[in-house]
Parts: structure tokens; C-alpha cells; sequence
């Protein structure tokens, strides 16, 4: 799938226009040769536009600015938008000083940008003006995280809408998004931050791949895709050959230009990011509930948010019959049905998701099968399967039992501690469940949700439990 979009470069062969600073422009042109573009570095007044002339995409890095590079900038990427080719930007350091905000705000007051890259502190500044950044490296507070980063990505996107543009992320995990969806991208090594200039070269790839695609949100998704595996390739050598950073910057170079297609559709580790409301999480029990459907519908009026279709021993006619009631059901509250477990029946009852344990199937393999659109949860225990689920494409986790629980008989416990470093190490939405009531969800107020099972369902008025308990939420998260 990701291939193609670099497939496309490679036929093209675009020439990339690149307004960038001193500091990269070597490596920029490097990364651009590597992945089969033309790069050509030019930011003198007289000749900018005639270069815009023969290019198919034109990059603007502000990392090193002064007043005439400012104008070429302008006078390029106003011929850019005439002709029509692709514009990104790379606003380097622009909390650092009132100047750069100035000149960013220049830019994108006179230029429409295609893509706007750079790191989630320089994007936040985009959004607000007022605040600031240190040099040209994000705070660690603005890196995505499990508790930010649904707010963050909906500020993102409304920045992609006030600017016709796609906003595109690089960090720990990076983030690619226009005004309806939204990509994480999990590929790349750490150590890539200790190289000068991988921020840079990335602009320039994104050059590259959105020149030669008319669906600029995927080609700049596929572009980071490539830097990154380039970059787990680059440590992988550095580490074999003992080697230091500087020979790193040749080892990521090389691995663009001989990163293979099988390994980019294959090791590419994103998940397309759909909102989830994960409040009050039900999961359906034969033993528990009186009447499945009756049941099911008191708990959506109660407010249950997300349903999960639990059923172990029926005969398969039985459980395709109730699936595809329950998702009628669903569908009229407007609330995601889950399947646990099996995949035929996700895709016989077309349900919204599927849960899966850590032995039911791997993640990766149900994504290419299911496709991005659809939801993936996964059960873990450890931080090591939480960071294996959240790379193989999963959507939330489901932790726990994290309490004694009556209606499963082979949970594995989970302590406090090790759901605590989960949170620390994921940014997808985390569910606890196990054991999980009314009265002890206060334990665990930093988590995007709760499943309950006989919480939910063992009550003789289940829709009003289920407002009592959305209002502990409310309570506990207002806390």
C-alpha cells in the first residue's frame, strides 16, 4: 500500500524546490536524491520564481532566516500557489523569537500551504502566537501522550481546516491529519533526535511524495512511514558496526535509497486515529443478563458508550443471529458494537470492531484484513503488549482485570503499578476492566474508560445504574 506512493516518486522523478536553511541543506538534497527526486536549492530573489517554474514542489524551512531569504520565500511561494504545485512549510524554531513568529505569520497570511510540518511545540505555536519554544526542539509536556492526545489532535485538525491544509507531526509518535482524519505513525528509533537536520530531510521527503500524489494527507503519511524505517534500519547498522551519529546521518541516507517495497508495506507500524467515547464500556454476559436485547437496550439509554458482544458457548447460528440484532440495536443509539474474539462474526454481522486477547489472533494481520476504518482493541497485561498492540494498529487497550472478578475464570491480575507505566508509554485510549463497579472506578481516574459486566448488567433497573455510574465518572474525571 505505502509503497505505491513511493513507487511514484521514483516514476516521477520530481523536481523539489527547497527554500531551507545552511544548516541541512546538504543532508535535504542527500534524502531527496535517495528516495529519486530532483532537488534543487535556491533562494536568491532574482531567480526564485524561474526555478518555481521547473519545479513540482516547493519547500519553505525557516531555520535560518534573514530578510532577503524571507522575500524569495514569499515571491516562490506565491508563484508556487499560481501554478498550482505543492507548498510545505517547515516553521524551525518559530516560538524562539518574535521575528520568526512574524515571518510564519507572513507566510501563511500570503502563501496557501499544502502541508505544514514541524514538531507539536512549533505547531502549537501556529495555533496560538503568544506562546513560545526553546531554540528549535519540542517541550516534552506538548509530545503526545495518552491524556493529551485526543484534545491535541482535535486542535490539529481544526488548524488543518483553518489553513486548507494537512498538519503533519514528527516525535515519539507522529501525527498526520487534514480536517476529517487523522494517521499516527509509531516507525523510527529514538536516536533519530540526536542527528541534526532529520526534521529537515523529512520536510523535503514530504516534498517529494506530495508532488507526485494527488492524495497529499496518505503521501505525507507514507513519506514519514519511509524516514522512519530508514531511521530503525540506520540504528540497527549503527548499532552492528559500533558506530557514532555522524555515521548514523550516512546510514539513514542509505536506507532511503534502499529501503525495499515489501518492507515498507510490511513493517509500517500507524493507525488511522478515530475518536473513541470509552466512558462507560458494557460487555454483554449470557450468565448475567435475563434478556440479551432488552438488557442491551436499557443499558444504551443509561448511557453505555461502547458495547462489546461477549458470547462463548452458543452454537454459531445463535451468536451470528444476536450480533447482528445487537448492532441493529447499536446503530440506532449510535454507539460501536465489538465482537470479542472471532473475526468471522465481525465481518458476517459488518459490527463496528473487534476485541481480541493476546492469543486470539495478531493485531497486525486483522488490521490488513479489516482494513483502517475499523476499531481493534486487545487485551494486555504488561507494558511490553501494550507497546506491541499499539504498534501492530491497535485502537484502545483493554488492561486488567485489575479487581477479583466472578465472570471470567483465567484473568491475570494486574497492579497498579505496571497499569500506571502502561499509561506512561502508550497514547491510545486504555479501558480498565475486571472487577470494575461503582464503587471502586475511583481507583482509576487517569484511564479513557471502564468495562463493566455484571457492574452494568446485575442490577434490577439497568438504565438508571448506568446514569449513576456515568455520573461517578463525571465526578471522578472532574475530580
Amino acid at each position: 500500500m505505502w509503497s505505491e506512493y513511493r513507487n511514484r516518486v521514483i516514476a516521477k522523478k520530481p523536481v523539489v524546490h527547497c527554500i531551507t536553511n545552511y544548516v541541512t541543506v546538504n543532508d535535504c538534497a542527500n534524502i531527496l536524491l535517495g528516495a529519486g527526486a530532483s532537488p534543487i536549492m535556491a533562494d536568491e530573489i532574482r531567480e526564485v520564481e524561474q526555478i518555481v517554474d521547473l519545479a513540482d514542489a516547493l519547500v519553505i524551512n525557516i531555520g535560518t532566516l534573514n530578510q532577503s531569504k524571507v522575500q524569495a520565500m514569499l515571491a516562490a511561494g506565491k508563484k508556487a500557489n499560481k501554478r498550482g504545485i505543492p507548498v510545505v512549510l517547515d516553521p524551525v524554531g518559530v516560538g524562539a523569537s518574535d521575528y520568526r513568529k512574524e515571518v510564519v505569520q507572513t507566510l501563511l497570511g500570503e502563501i496557501d500551504f499544502t502541508i505544514i510540518r514541524g514538531n507539536m511545540s512549533e505547531l502549537n505555536v501556529i495555533c496560538d502566537f503568544s506562546q513560545k519554544t526553546r531554540g528549535v526542539d519540542a517541550f516534552a509536556y506538548d509530545s503526545l501522550n495518552q491524556k493529551n492526545m485526543s484534545g491535541q489532535i482535535a486542535k490539529m485538525q481544526q488548524l488543518a481546516r483553518r489553513h486548507s491544509c494537512v498538519i503533519a507531526i514528527s516525535g515519539a509518535v507522529d501525527l498526520v491529519c487534514d480536517q476529517n482524519d487523522s494517521y499516527l505513525i509509531y516507525n523510527g528509533h529514538e536516536t533519530m533526535s540526536r542527528i541534526t537536520g532529520t526534521g529537515c530531510m523529512l520536510t523535503a521527503l514530504v516534498g517529494a511524495f506530495v508532488s507526485a500524489s494527488e492524495d497529499s494527507l496518505k503521501a505525507t503519511v507514507a513519506s514519514f512511514i519511509m524516514m522512519g524505517l530508514a531511521g530503525e534500519k540506520a540504528y540497527d547498522m549503527m548499532d552492528k558496526t559500533a558506530s557514532g551519529f555522524a555515521t548514523m546521518r550516512n546510514f539513514l541516507i542509505d536506507g532511503i535509497v534502499s529501503l525495499k517495497d515489501e518492507l515498507l508495506d510490511n513493517q509500517a507500524k500507524y493507525l488511522k486515529y478515530r475518536p473513541l467515547d470509552l466512558r462507560l464500556y458494557g460487555i454483554t454476559d449470557s450468565n448475567i443478563m435475563k434478556d440479551l436485547n432488552r438488557d442491551t437496550q436499557s443499558s444504551l439509554k443509561g448511557g453505555v458508550t461502547m458495547l462489546q458482544y461477549r458470547q462463548k458457548e452458543a452454537a454459531w447460528s445463535v451468536k451470528l443471529e444476536e450480533a447482528q440484532v445487537l448492532n441493529r440495536i447499536c446503530r440506532q443509539h449510535n454507539v460501536p458494537l465489538i465482537i470479542n474474539d472471532s473475526l468471522e462474526l465481525l465481518e458476517s454481522c459488518q459490527a463496528t470492531g473487534i476485541h481480541i486477547g493476546q492469543y486470539d489472533g495478531d493485531c497486525r494481520e486483522i488490521r490488513s484484513i479489516i482494513g483502517d476504518d475499523k476499531i481493534i482493541g486487545v487485551s494486555c497485561h504488561n507494558v511490553e503488549e501494550a507497546i506491541r498492540a499499539q504498534k501492530q494498529g491497535a485502537n484502545y487497550l483493554g488492561i486488567g482485570a485489575m479487581e477479583a472478578t466472578s465472570t471470567k475464570n483465567d484473568t491475570i491480575r494486574v497492579s497498579r503499578e505496571t497499569l500506571e507505566q502502561i499509561l506512561d508509554n502508550v497514547v491510545i485510549p486504555v479501558v480498565v476492566i475486571g472487577g470494575i463497579n461503582y464503587g471502586n472506578l475511583s481507583k482509576y481516574p487517569d484511564v479513557n474508560g471502564y468495562a463493566l459486566i455484571s457492574g452494568i448488567f446485575q442490577s434490577d433497573d439497568i438504565e438508571a445504574n448506568c446514569q449513576k455510574i456515568r455520573n461517578r465518572i463525571k465526578e471522578v474525571w472532574n475530580a
